[in-house]
């Protein structure tokens, strides 16, 4: 995939969202990315704890 590319393409995006709208995308990838990790240690303590 071409670097230049994907960092255009967000720039456009991000010039189409107002500050507050990127500030509550950013907060929901935050949160997303907190409970896929959240459920990925679940997970593992499950796995862990039937041994």
């Amino acid at each position: 995939m071409n670097k230049h590319i994907g960092k255009d393409a967000l720039k456009f995006i991000d010039s189409l969202l107002t500050p507050k709208e990127i500030a509550k995308s950013n907060l929901r990838v935050a949160l997303i990315g907190k409970l896929i990790k959240d459920r990925q240690e679940k997970v593992y303590i499950q796995t862990e704890s039937k041994f």
